[in-house]
């Protein structure tokens, strides 16, 4: 009788771990879930800063090039004016008014290079790019570890192995993810409804 008491109490126990484990992997979907949707809303951000950033770094280049072609030319019109006294060039518009043109088209779009590098500063895109990927890092790196707890339990499951030690260590590592991920600010970077919305 002693005996057959101790097979349904070892059964019972068994069972109680199991059911607890089933728990737990429940607990981990729905903690995969969520780090999911963090994972895709962080995602999101970097893309629209990454292009954002990529955008005005583009404009930027155009405009030093297309500056720097401009007083090209510039010089280009005046040197040969100089060069050869019968040019005709006078006659259509002075030399003059070529340079003055030229430059107040500098001038603007010097101007534009200026605001541009200022935004770019001002938003710190590098920055918040470089933030956003550690973010994600981090949230990736505990969903390889939510996997690699759920194929623990699995594991230990089957084998018929899973004891009390081994589940509040397994439960406590679980807890310690949900916890290190409550910490994570994923909408750290995201400053106001229009950043939001692109989400």
């Amino acid at each position: 009788n002693s005996s057959d008491n101790n097979n349904i109490n070892d059964g019972i126990i068994k069972y109680d771990y199991n059911t607890q484990a089933d728990k737990l992997l429940e607990v981990i979907n729905e903690s995969k879930r969520k780090l999911a949707n963090s994972l895709y809303i962080t995602s999101c951000k970097y893309d629209t800063i990454y292009y954002r950033y990529n955008s005005i770094s583009l404009a930027i280049l155009v405009i030093s090039t297309i500056i720097t072609f401009i007083e090209a030319i510039r010089l280009t019109i005046v040197n040969y004016n100089n060069e050869y006294k019968g040019s005709t060039i006078s006659n259509y518009i002075s030399i003059e008014t070529i340079s003055l043109l030229i430059n107040c088209l500098s001038l603007s779009l010097s101007t534009i290079l200026t605001v541009l590098s200022s935004i770019a500063r001002f938003k710190n895109y590098k920055e918040n790019m470089d933030k956003l990927k550690n973010i994600h890092d981090d949230l990736f790196n505990y969903k390889n570890l939510y996997d690699r707890e759920k194929e623990l339990i699995k594991f230990f499951k089957i084998s018929g192995c899973l004891d009390n030690n081994l589940y509040e260590k397994i439960k406590d590592n679980i807890e310690e993810y949900n916890k290190a991920i409550k910490d994570i600010s994923t909408f750290e970077n995201i400053r106001n409804k229009e950043d939001a919305k692109h989400l």
